[in-house]
């Protein structure tokens, strides 16, 4: 068991080692022997690329460019809470993952899509790929109106249309499920909904088919919504809007629409707060309207009753205008008061309604709450655009909510501060009035009458024109609103994901040429077979005796005394260097044998004997193989298995004069056939008769070559030990493995036969072989009974 172990090691050594010894030159020998694969391998990967770009639909990238400018208020709001609460809103506060959440989002690709007609898809099938008709001047008509019908059956069914010869006709199926018929610009009633399809001018020599489909124009907004790619450049504020599309055209349109919906939607969200701004500023102006009136007429009536005609008093005029500027100032804290209440009202309540109408700015010791404004009706509309297509726990919407929570306290501070200041101003001017009051109480009562309503007339009609100043702003306001948005690079087509023909083509060739590489560098890696002398030299220490041609052949015995054939030769070269194995001449019998069937050791025993005789020895040819016999038929075709031999002697059924046949090939060259086939050729080995036998041929014979069974599968080789002088081991090229040459080496090392060599047989010639001769041989050989 221990000696199996062992011998398991080895091989794996062995096997590792043949790994380490493949080379390049290994995998270039192997690479030549398999020339026609750089043939077929490269046409190959060169028709499946003339496949790929015949068939393949190409894929375009189209970009734009674009920047969301700061508005002035957004700059002011940054600046204001930036001082109240240092770092509590970001310096700018437009927060541009807002922006392109707003960009990307549903509402608006939707309305890009149902502008455009985005769902409807038009397309010329062929025999290698379909065409698709984007462009209306492609086609010879378009969809104009449809009605989906119940359980939108009508989406995502293919619609076949034919125009008729008259070009105001129709035919319409839809596979095998209907047809019918219709004219263009009239209403088509289908099984599923409606359809009205209408001409496209100087298009009417159009005769292919048709293919229209209508998708659901949601499911369409969301697959070009998350097709669309938004990312800031260069972490800059400007914005990269990016589509992929087989239609680059569509995807020019469609980057255009959504910065198109986007430039709208600012300029319509401005124009919104200039109304509601200009609706209470007219508002205003009717009330204070109405007041002046009455206040007029009310001087109108004090005058007639009172019957006053002339001035008043240079000094009493001196407390009136006094009076008059601190009214003034009275009214105007009073109007920023309410404002500031209602302001904190809706603050409070948390209503979401936009606090833009404010008409004025709101001072106060510097504190502005304009902007402030501002900034809380801007978040506001970014909450309702992210609702249209964000969840409630969507990061983005979450930020805004907080922005506006935080906005809010920052307000409602701000708002305490700016109410407790206004109501210290107004007690203030109070306690002024109050005291020029007490001055003019020695004034006549008329004439201070009087004057009291002209300063009342007085600080309503400034309010008035302030309001209507106010106004006209509003109106420029809305006339010049522009968008915040700047395209810095218009959509344009940048480049095509698909590899072009050169690419294609020549990826083709290269992977053609490389993989052919690849499979002689994977078959030469698993092929662990013998190829080379060297290889044998490298895995064993048992003597190389000489390698030998393949016989391509029919005949047997290749050499002869007038035979100069390199195989020939290779025979002499072999019985040459025999003679060093025979210790100067005194061993004679030598065993052939191999590591398994096919090795060619039949042949090899043949041919060394022609070998031996041709140079003037008597040599006999023993097949001690009775298991499989093939000796005797390679020396005579005619020969009969069942004709007397070495099983016959060595059971006392034959005498050896009757079992000697001469070979007709080669003088001096005789055999002994394996006769009949035993049962028990192992216990006929052990036999006396067997020492005998031998012992009487070494008298009669100067070289007896024994053929045996294969020493890897049956012991019978190693039975013969005893009685032989030189033990030849064959190799077959491309057979014998590796790993099988340690069972040689095993039997050399323990000593199991005597004066072991080894021949290689079936060497290879030709390119890829490495070897001068250009010859070859094919021979077969079944051991598939022996263990039967």
């Amino acid at each position: 068991m221990e000696k199996l172990h062992t011998g398991n090691s080895e091989a794996a050594e062995a096997g590792a080692s043949f790994q380490q010894s493949i080379g390049f030159q290994s995998v270039w020998a192997r690479s030549l022997r398999l020339w026609y694969l750089f043939i077929l391998v490269p046409a190959s990967t060169l028709f499946l690329g003339y496949l790929y770009l015949r068939y393949y639909v190409p894929t375009y990238q189209v970009k734009s460019v674009i920047y969301i400018k700061e508005s002035p208020e957004d700059q002011a709001v940054a600046d204001i809470t930036t001082g109240i609460q240092g770092n509590l809103v970001s310096s700018n506060s437009m927060n541009m993952s807002n922006q392109i959440e707003i960009l990307g989002s549903y509402a608006i690709m939707k309305s890009v899509v149902d502008s455009a007609n985005l769902e409807i898809e038009y397309v010329v099938k062929g025999n290698i790929r379909n065409d698709e008709l984007y462009h209306p001047s492609e086609r010879p008509f378009d969809v104009v109106e449809y009605e989906k019908g119940p359980d939108n059956k009508l989406y995502n069914r293919e619609l076949i249309v034919s125009l008729a010869d008259d070009g105001n006709s129709f035919t319409l199926r839809s596979g095998d499920e209907f047809e019918t018929s219709g004219k263009l610009g009239e209403k088509l009633f289908l099984p599923y909904g409606s359809i009205t399809l209408d001409a496209v001018p100087d298009n009417s020599s159009f005769k292919n088919e048709v293919t229209v489909t209508i998708h659901d124009p949601v499911l369409t907004a969301r697959k070009y919504s998350s097709n669309l790619l938004i990312s800031t450049v260069n972490k800059s504020e400007l914005l990269e809007l990016s589509m992929m599309n087989p239609v680059p055209d569509r995807a020019i349109d469609i980057i255009n629409g959504v910065i198109s919906r986007y430039d709208q939607m600012t300029i319509t969200e401005k124009n919104e707060v200039a109304r509601k701004t200009t609706n209470f500023v007219n508002d205003r102006l009717n009330y204070l309207g109405q007041e002046l009136d009455e206040v007029e007429a009310a001087a109108e009536s004090y005058v007639i009753a009172n019957d006053i005609v002339g001035g008043t008093a240079r000094e009493l005029e001196g407390y009136f205008t006094r009076i008059q500027e601190n009214d003034k100032a009275l009214a105007n804290l009073q109007i920023e008061l309410v404002a500031v209440d209602q302001i904190r009202q809706s603050v409070e309540q948390e209503t979401g309604d936009s606090l833009r109408y404010i008409p004025y700015s709101l001072s106060v010791n510097n504190l502005s709450l304009t902007p402030l404004i501002d900034q809380y009706n801007q978040l506001l509309v970014e909450q309702d655009k992210l609702l249209l297509s964000a969840r409630p726990n969507n990061p983005v919407l979450i930020s805004v909510e907080d922005k506006i929570r935080e906005l809010r306290n920052v307000m409602l501070t701000a708002i305490s501060k700016a109410r407790s200041e206004i109501e210290g101003s107004i007690r203030e001017l109070t306690r002024k009035n109050e005291k020029l009051f007490q001055e003019i109480r020695t004034i006549p009562s008329k004439e201070r009458g009087l004057m009291a309503i002209e300063r009342q007339q007085e600080i309503r009609e400034q309010l008035y024109l302030f309001l209507l100043q106010r106004r006209e702003e509003s109106a420029l306001s809305s006339a010049a609103a522009i968008s915040n948005i700047r395209v810095l690079e218009e959509p344009m087509l940048h480049q095509s994901t698909s590899f072009g023909p050169i690419q294609v083509y020549g990826l083709s060739l290269i992977l053609g040429i490389i993989l052919p590489f690849g499979i002689a560098a994977a078959t030469e890696v698993l092929d662990n077979t013998v190829k080379s002398a060297a290889q044998i030299k490298e895995f064993t220490s048992v003597p190389f005796l000489g390698q030998i041609m393949d016989n391509k052949g029919t005949e047997q015995v290749v050499i002869s005394k007038d035979t100069r054939s390199a195989s020939a030769e290779m025979f002499r070269m072999l019985r040459t260097n025999l003679q060093f194995l025979m210790q100067g001449g005194t061993n004679r019998v030598i065993m052939v044998t191999s590591s398994m069937s096919g090795e060619g050791k039949t042949y090899i025993c043949c041919n060394l004997g022609a070998a031996l005789a041709i140079s003037g020895n008597r040599v006999l040819l023993v097949g001690m193989d009775m298991r499989k016999p093939k000796l005797a038929s390679y020396l005579n075709p005619n020969w009969d298995q069942n004709n007397k031999g070495v099983s016959n002697y060595l059971t006392s059924n034959a005498t050896l004069d009757e079992i000697i046949h001469p070979a007709e090939s080669t003088d001096n060259l005789f055999y002994i056939g394996s006769g009949v086939i035993p049962p028990n050729p192992a216990e006929l080995i052990l036999l006396p008769r067997a020492k005998d036998m031998i012992s009487q041929l070494r008298e009669q014979f100067d070289y007896i070559i024994i053929d045996t069974p294969p020493v890897g599968l049956v012991a019978d080789s190693l039975l013969l030990r005893d009685h032989v002088d030189i033990s030849i081991f064959v190799a077959r090229f491309g057979v014998t493995k590796i790993d099988q040459l340690q069972i040689i080496d095993d039997i050399k090392r323990n000593n199991k036969l005597p004066n072991p060599g080894l021949v290689l047989n079936g060497l290879k010639m030709g390119v890829g072989y490495g070897n001068s001769y250009g010859y070859g041989y094919g021979y077969g050989y079944g051991y598939g009974g022996y263990y039967s």
